[in-house]
Order: structure tokens, then sequence, then C-alpha cells
């Protein structure tokens, strides 16, 4: 075998960061319809209905049916007191669920992104380091223990030029809706960014001590590869006992 060379060594990293982070686009998918399905769940078991938005054809709010006041109209039926003029239409609102309730849910979300990134890259970055020990063994590469990092952080790339993004839009160079696009992009952490910047603020409201709280929210996925990579250079039989443990049982 021969030596790996600087051009290949640089050429495999970089296929490992993109293998990362299309893993991570993965999870963010996951992630999405998770974060959906709960919200459904919980709308429905934690709410209920308080009345009805009417919309005008352009689709711009013209006024609110508090569901007590439609029930008491004559018919019955809450829906037929609600009288439409031409081009209207309506939507049924619900109570907001309880501040418990909201934690339960994030939480869960929460746990199970935190599953997915974990577990999405660790066994190729496993497989990486088990391969470069035998590399470094065998005289045919130098020991480079922060090559997991150095993977995790190429494939954090866009994650931070995202926040990059962020604080511009806090310095009022992008709009200060950019917040919203930055949730959306970072659902896996939203229950961090939850944590420290409320629903309804834009880039503009944020603090500078609420931007540096959202650094860590791009540690993850850097934090895994570096720790995977290490256990697989140590061989450390982690994967092996897991698979061996579930067929022995």
């Amino acid at each position: 075998m021969d030596n790996v060379s600087p051009a290949l060594y640089r050429s495999e990293t970089l296929k490992s960061a993109l293998s990362v982070f299309g893993k991570s686009i993965l999870s963010w998918i996951i992630v999405m319809m998770i974060s959906m399905s709960l919200s459904v769940i919980f709308t429905a078991w934690g709410t209920e209905p308080n009345g009805y938005n009417i919309y005008d054809k352009d689709g711009q709010l013209v006024s609110h049916v508090d569901m007590i006041d439609a029930s008491e109209a004559e018919g019955g039926a809450a829906e037929d007191s609600i009288t439409l003029e031409e081009g209207q239409t309506y939507s049924e609102t619900r109570s907001d669920p309880s501040p418990a309730l909201q934690f339960l849910q994030n939480l869960l979300q929460a746990v199970m992104a935190l599953i997915l990134l974990c577990t999405l890259p660790f066994s190729d970055l496993w497989t990486r380091g088990d391969k470069d020990r035998n590399l470094v063994d065998f005289g045919h590469m130098k020991a480079d223990p922060l090559r997991g990092l150095r993977i995790g952080l190429l494939a954090s790339v866009p994650a931070g030029v995202s926040y990059l993004l962020l604080v511009l839009a806090r310095c009022g160079l992008l709009p200060a809706h950019y917040m919203s696009v930055y949730r959306v992009m970072h659902i896996p952490v939203i229950f961090w960014i939850r944590w420290f910047v409320p629903t309804a603020f834009t880039a503009a409201d944020l603090s500078v001590g609420q931007l540096l709280a959202l650094l860590p929210g791009l540690l993850p996925i850097p934090l895994v590869c570096a720790l995977a990579y290490w256990i697989g250079y140590k061989r450390l039989p982690i994967v092996e006992k897991l698979m061996y443990r579930k067929k022995k049982k």
C-alpha cells in the first residue's frame, strides 16, 4: 500500500465532510417531520377551539369571532352564525397550549433531534478513525487526532455561514425577519434556540448575549465527529458491543 499523499488526504477529508453534511440534511428532514407530527398531536391533545378568524380575499385578517359568541347564535352550530361577505373565508382558532405542554413538546423534539445528530454521522467517523489507525500503524500516514473535528467543522460551514448572516441581520444589513429563516434552518437545535430567544423576536431584537448564546447550537456535529473519530482511532468497540448485545438478546 502506498503512502497517503497530502492531496488524497485532503480529498478524503472533504468527502467525509460532505457525507456528514448530507446526513445532517437528512436529520433536518426527519426532525422537521417529527416537529410537525408533535405539533399536530400536542395541539389536538392540549388545546381546544376558541373561535374563528375571518379573512378577506387577499388573506388579510378582518375580524375574530369568539367561540362563545358564535355558539350563542340561533341555529345551534357555531359555524352557522358566521356571516361572510363576498370573497371572505374563515378558519378555526384554538387556545394556546400551557407552558408545561410546550416545554414537554420542545423537550421531546430536542431529545429526538440530538439522537439523530449523534447517531447518523457516528458510524462513518468511527470507521474513518479505525482505517486511519491502520494506515498510521503501517507507516502510510501521520497521525492526525484532530481529523474528526476538522471533518465536523467542514460539515458545519453552512451552519456557520447562516450564523454570520444572522449577525448581519442583527446589524441591520439583512432583513430582521431572517431570524425566522434561521430557526427553520436549525430545527434540530430549535429547543436550544427557543430557550434563549422568544419566538416573537426578530434579529433586530437580539442582544449580544443572545447572539453568543446561540453559538453552542453549532457545536453538536463537530463534537460528535471528533468523538466518533477518536473512538474509532482508539479502536474502542462501542459499535460492535451494541450490535452484539442486540443480537444476543
